[in-house]
Protein backbone atom coordinates (compact mmCIF):
# COMPACT_ATOMS: atom_id res chain seq x y z
CA UNK A 1 0.00 0.00 0.00
CA UNK A 2 1.13 3.30 -0.75
CA UNK A 3 -0.16 7.11 -0.16
CA UNK A 4 -0.06 9.87 -3.05
CA UNK A 5 -0.19 12.91 -1.93
CA UNK A 6 -2.15 15.37 -3.84
CA UNK A 7 -3.95 18.88 -4.55
CA UNK A 8 -7.84 18.67 -5.99
CA UNK A 9 -10.19 20.76 -7.43
CA UNK A 10 -13.38 20.71 -7.03
CA UNK A 11 -15.65 22.33 -10.25
CA UNK A 12 -18.88 23.19 -10.92
CA UNK A 13 -20.53 22.04 -14.13
CA UNK A 14 -18.08 22.15 -16.95
CA UNK A 15 -19.03 22.19 -20.53
CA UNK A 16 -17.73 19.67 -22.92
CA UNK A 17 -14.88 20.29 -24.98
CA UNK A 18 -14.15 23.51 -22.84
CA UNK A 19 -10.77 25.00 -24.02
CA UNK A 20 -7.72 25.08 -21.90
CA UNK A 21 -8.64 29.61 -21.38
CA UNK A 22 -11.89 29.12 -20.08
CA UNK A 23 -11.64 26.06 -18.20
CA UNK A 24 -10.23 27.78 -14.82
CA UNK A 25 -13.37 29.83 -14.54
CA UNK A 26 -15.01 26.48 -13.63
CA UNK A 27 -13.12 25.27 -10.36
CA UNK A 28 -14.90 26.46 -7.21
CA UNK A 29 -12.89 24.57 -4.61
CA UNK A 30 -9.36 23.27 -3.31
CA UNK A 31 -8.94 20.45 -1.15
CA UNK A 32 -6.13 17.52 -0.87
CA UNK A 33 -6.22 13.79 -1.85
CA UNK A 34 -4.38 10.77 -0.42
CA UNK A 35 -4.56 8.60 -3.76
CA UNK A 36 -4.26 5.97 -1.85
CA UNK A 37 -1.93 2.75 -4.85
CA UNK A 38 -1.63 -0.62 -4.79
CA UNK A 39 1.62 -0.85 -6.35
CA UNK A 40 1.54 -4.45 -6.75
CA UNK A 41 -1.51 -4.58 -8.28
CA UNK A 42 -0.64 -1.17 -10.19
CA UNK A 43 1.56 -3.01 -11.76
CA UNK A 44 0.12 -6.23 -13.24
CA UNK A 45 -2.41 -4.09 -14.17
CA UNK A 46 -0.17 -1.64 -16.16
CA UNK A 47 0.75 -4.56 -18.32
CA UNK A 48 -2.86 -5.42 -19.10
CA UNK A 49 -3.53 -2.24 -21.08
CA UNK A 50 -6.29 -1.62 -19.29
CA UNK A 51 -5.37 1.17 -16.51
CA UNK A 52 -5.81 1.47 -13.22
CA UNK A 53 -8.61 0.58 -11.67
CA UNK A 54 -7.97 -2.51 -8.74
CA UNK A 55 -5.12 -1.19 -7.85
CA UNK A 56 -6.64 2.27 -6.81
CA UNK A 57 -8.76 1.76 -3.99
CA UNK A 58 -11.04 4.31 -2.79
CA UNK A 59 -8.78 7.97 -1.82
CA UNK A 60 -9.36 10.43 0.67
CA UNK A 61 -9.80 13.70 1.26
CA UNK A 62 -8.91 16.62 3.26
CA UNK A 63 -11.04 17.31 5.85
CA UNK A 64 -12.55 20.61 4.36
CA UNK A 65 -12.38 22.17 0.95
CA UNK A 66 -11.04 26.22 0.70
CA UNK A 67 -13.28 28.02 -1.85
CA UNK A 68 -11.26 29.46 -4.40
CA UNK A 69 -12.49 32.80 -4.31
CA UNK A 70 -11.25 33.67 -0.78
CA UNK A 71 -7.70 32.51 -1.67
CA UNK A 72 -5.19 35.40 -1.88
CA UNK A 73 -3.17 35.37 -5.13
CA UNK A 74 -0.10 34.80 -3.62
CA UNK A 75 -1.94 31.10 -2.63
CA UNK A 76 -3.73 30.69 -6.18
CA UNK A 77 -2.68 32.28 -9.12
CA UNK A 78 -2.00 30.64 -13.28
CA UNK A 79 -4.49 28.06 -12.36
CA UNK A 80 -2.30 26.64 -9.63
CA UNK A 81 -2.31 26.26 -6.11
CA UNK A 82 1.00 27.84 -4.42
CA UNK A 83 1.79 26.27 -1.16
CA UNK A 84 3.53 23.96 0.46
CA UNK A 85 2.40 20.02 1.08
CA UNK A 86 3.93 18.60 4.66
CA UNK A 87 3.66 14.81 4.20
CA UNK A 88 4.63 12.72 7.49
CA UNK A 89 5.46 9.12 8.04
CA UNK A 90 4.75 7.71 11.48
CA UNK A 91 5.30 11.06 12.95
CA UNK A 92 8.44 11.80 10.99
CA UNK A 93 8.36 14.51 7.87
CA UNK A 94 9.38 12.75 5.00
CA UNK A 95 8.49 15.27 2.09
CA UNK A 96 8.19 19.48 2.44
CA UNK A 97 7.21 19.75 -1.20
CA UNK A 98 5.77 23.01 -3.16
CA UNK A 99 2.20 22.35 -4.39
CA UNK A 100 3.00 24.17 -7.75
CA UNK A 101 6.32 25.32 -8.90
CA UNK A 102 7.28 21.49 -10.49
CA UNK A 103 3.33 20.98 -11.38
CA UNK A 104 3.50 19.61 -15.01
CA UNK A 105 -0.13 20.49 -16.31
CA UNK A 106 -2.11 23.45 -14.43
CA UNK A 107 -5.48 22.57 -13.20
CA UNK A 108 -6.87 24.34 -16.63
CA UNK A 109 -4.98 22.37 -18.39
CA UNK A 110 -6.58 19.31 -16.63
CA UNK A 111 -9.65 19.80 -16.66
CA UNK A 112 -10.30 20.94 -20.55
CA UNK A 113 -8.63 17.50 -21.04
CA UNK A 114 -11.00 15.62 -19.08
CA UNK A 115 -14.03 17.53 -20.79
CA UNK A 116 -13.00 16.71 -24.03
CA UNK A 117 -15.30 14.11 -24.85
CA UNK A 118 -17.65 14.59 -22.01
CA UNK A 119 -19.32 17.47 -19.79
CA UNK A 120 -18.06 17.26 -16.08
CA UNK A 121 -21.07 17.27 -13.45
CA UNK A 122 -21.07 19.78 -10.70
CA UNK A 123 -18.85 18.47 -7.49
CA UNK A 124 -15.96 16.52 -9.66
CA UNK A 125 -12.68 16.30 -8.61
CA UNK A 126 -9.38 16.60 -10.42
CA UNK A 127 -6.45 15.33 -8.91
CA UNK A 128 -2.90 17.73 -9.43
CA UNK A 129 -1.31 13.98 -9.61
CA UNK A 130 1.41 13.28 -6.97
CA UNK A 131 3.15 16.50 -5.76
CA UNK A 132 7.17 16.07 -5.89
CA UNK A 133 10.14 17.77 -6.75
CA UNK A 134 13.48 17.03 -8.73
CA UNK A 135 15.35 18.19 -5.19
CA UNK A 136 15.93 15.09 -2.72
CA UNK A 137 16.44 17.59 0.14
CA UNK A 138 12.30 18.55 -0.70
CA UNK A 139 11.57 14.98 0.44
CA UNK A 140 8.81 12.65 -1.44
CA UNK A 141 5.04 12.30 -2.10
CA UNK A 142 4.72 8.88 -2.04
CA UNK A 143 6.92 5.84 -1.03
CA UNK A 144 7.19 4.51 -4.58
CA UNK A 145 9.30 8.02 -5.26
CA UNK A 146 11.25 7.36 -2.25
CA UNK A 147 12.16 3.53 -3.24
CA UNK A 148 13.52 4.21 -6.26
CA UNK A 149 15.82 7.24 -4.95
CA UNK A 150 17.21 5.02 -2.14
CA UNK A 151 16.73 1.75 -2.93
CA UNK A 152 14.26 1.24 -0.64
CA UNK A 153 10.93 -1.41 -1.04
CA UNK A 154 9.15 -1.08 2.02
CA UNK A 155 5.73 0.32 1.34
CA UNK A 156 2.79 0.89 4.44
CA UNK A 157 1.99 -1.56 6.56
CA UNK A 158 -0.76 -2.42 9.48
CA UNK A 159 -0.28 0.45 11.80
CA UNK A 160 1.59 3.20 9.87
CA UNK A 161 0.24 6.47 10.36
CA UNK A 162 0.20 8.92 7.12
CA UNK A 163 -0.14 13.00 7.60
CA UNK A 164 -0.29 15.36 5.00
CA UNK A 165 -1.38 19.05 5.18
CA UNK A 166 -0.40 22.17 3.32
CA UNK A 167 1.44 24.30 5.54
CA UNK A 168 -0.08 27.68 5.08
CA UNK A 169 -3.38 25.51 6.13
CA UNK A 170 -2.82 22.72 8.20
CA UNK A 171 -6.40 23.77 10.42
CA UNK A 172 -8.12 22.63 6.78
CA UNK A 173 -6.10 21.59 4.61
CA UNK A 174 -5.21 18.27 6.28
CA UNK A 175 -5.31 14.41 6.18
CA UNK A 176 -4.42 12.32 9.10
CA UNK A 177 -5.04 8.22 8.62
CA UNK A 178 -4.00 4.86 10.38
CA UNK A 179 -3.01 1.99 7.71
CA UNK A 180 -5.43 -0.79 9.34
Amino acid sequence: VDFEAEVGVITNTVPMGISVEDAGEHIRWITIINDISLRQLCAIEIKTGFGFLQGKPHSALGQQSIPVLTLDEKYWHNNKFHGTMIIELNDKQIGKISTSKDMHFDFAQLIAHAAKTRELGAGTLIGSGTVSSPEQTDGFGCLMERNIVTNNTEYLKSGDRIKMYIEEFKDSLIIDQKVL
